[in-house]
């Protein structure tokens, strides 16, 4: 590192400025099925959709029967005491009526965007640099020690909620790096390097991708880590997203659905192939977007979206829909592409992710941002809602858990200590919840049979609307 930054040593004659500076759902009466495994409490499902239903019998004799049968035995066809089955059915009109509703939910959809519109902040940005150097070369002047300082909450309790976004609530808590520290100088470098770097793409109006950066400099960092993590801290530091500082990460994000999207070069990306298509590195080179959906579906897992791609479910619940993974932690580019369907289509938003730790993380992550990110609104959309897996569903459906580790414990304990949890009653009860019953579950474990998600789970989630 030290011949890829060398200071040199300023006498008052002579001071040199350092070198670094320069359809029909679900069915009971389908063959058989498992009572015990499909819910526990099948009273409860039965007087929740008979409203919708045309039953066969009256009510209280098909719950006494299905009662009765249950502690006796494993297996049963649901059947009325004439042997003619019951089938319990959304139907498609009454399943579409409730989805078509929520496009009238103010809380869930954005009303006042009728094209994209992106803020062009290249001169701002040339300008932080350049007072950022100018500061450097005055120090310099000054025989201080060279230093770069921003804004950086180390911890959720030093960001509160207000105004539906994030804010440092310790605005006098700086982090500090300096070239004359051992631990800090090869990051004062880097992030010297990069503000250059940067100042010349934002003049050509060039991109460049993470990785290549670290090949230009890979003989003089130990990891590529160390530079992904310097381009963050600098990002922090312009208070600027990456993406407007013509720095690129790959994104690893996919959707899928009626969609098409326009770039600014004239590229149309299609997303009606199953599997699902990247969404692209830059985001902001959207044109325009077309697409015919009453809904966006987030789910966490790559391996969900892949299943829920092939299975049709926009077909066999007669509403066309947007399914989106960022598989796993959402990167910038998919957060950001989701926030602008959002407010572009004026479609609610709904998030499918593991009853664990990390999976209710990674919704709250699409929900209300990232601590390091936390500056950034676009990159939050806190309308959205989250679907399942709720904790208050194990039992209900019989999923297959895990014990939590003592680490899974702590972390939810955290979660329900950030800001934005006191707008979020709901989520909080089901916290509670997981912390009672100290068991986690994935959203593998749904999966009874090789449909039940799309033709069980998902659409009477809508229909119900079991959402929070």
């Amino acid at each position: 590192m030290d011949k890829f930054l060398e200071a040199k040593d300023l006498s008052q004659s002579n001071k040199t400025i350092p070198d670094c500076i320069i359809s029909p759902m679900y069915t009971f009466s389908e063959n058989y099925i498992d009572l015990n495994e499909a819910f526990t409490n099948v009273e409860i499902f039965i007087l929740k959709v008979n409203a919708e239903m045309d039953l066969q019998e009256d009510e209280e004799s098909l719950i006494d029967y299905v009662n009765a049968q249950m502690s006796d035995v494993k297996k049963h066809r649901i059947t009325s005491k004439n042997n003619l089955k019951i089938d319990f059915q959304i139907t498609d009109k009454k399943l579409q009526a409730s989805i078509d509703s929520m496009l009238n939910d103010k809380e869930m959809v954005y009303t006042s965007c009728d094209f994209i519109e992106y803020k062009d902040n290249t001169n701002l940005i040339l300008r932080k640099i350049i007072n950022i150097f100018s500061a450097l070369c005055n120090r310099v002047l000054k025989n201080e020690k060279l230093e770069l300082t921003w804004q950086k909450p180390n911890y959720w309790k030093d960001v509160d909620y207000l105004d539906n976004i994030l804010v440092c609530n310790k605005p006098n808590s700086m982090t500090h790096t300096k070239l004359n520290n051992t631990r800090s100088k090869a990051r004062f470098t880097i992030m010297i390097y990069l503000l250059k770097k940067i100042y010349n793409l934002l003049m050509v109006d060039s991109h460049i991708n993470q990785r290549e950066i670290y090949y230009q400099i890979i003989n003089y960092v130990s990891s590529s880590n160390q530079v992904f993590s310097a381009i963050d801290t600098v990002s922090a530091l312009l208070k600027e997203g990456t993406y407007d500082l013509k720095i690129l990460s790959t994104s690893k994000g996919l959707a899928f659905g009626n969609l098409k999207i326009i770039m600014k070069d004239g590229e149309v990306i299609k997303y009606n192939k199953k599997g699902g298509t990247l969404i692209p590195n830059i985001v902001k080179n959207i044109k325009d977007i077309e697409a015919s959906a009453f809904f966006i579906l987030v789910v966490e897992k790559d391996a969900v979206f892949q299943k829920l791609s092939q299975e049709n479910i926009s077909q066999k619940i007669g509403r066309p829909f947007i399914l989106i993974t960022g598989k796993g932690y959402p990167d910038f580019s998919t957060r950001l592409f989701l926030k602008i369907l959002w407010k572009l289509l004026s479609i609610p938003i709904f998030i499918l992710a593991d009853c664990d730790p990390y999976g209710i993380e990674i919704m709250l992550c699409y929900k209300y941002g990232s601590l390091s990110l936390h500056m950034f609104e676009e990159l939050a959309v806190p309308n959205a809602r989250w679907l399942g897996v709720h904790p208050s569903e194990l039992n209900l459906l019989n999923i297959a858990c895990k014990k939590m580790t003592e680490n899974d414990m702590r972390k939810i304990r955290s979660i329900a200590k950030r800001s934005y949890m006191r707008s979020e009653p709901r989520i909080g009860e089901e916290l509670k919840l997981l912390l009672k019953k100290r068991q986690k579950a994935e959203i593998e474990g749904l999966i009874k049979s090789n449909n039940f998600l799309s033709n069980f789970y998902l659409p009477n989630k809508l229909y119900t609307k079991d959402f929070m």
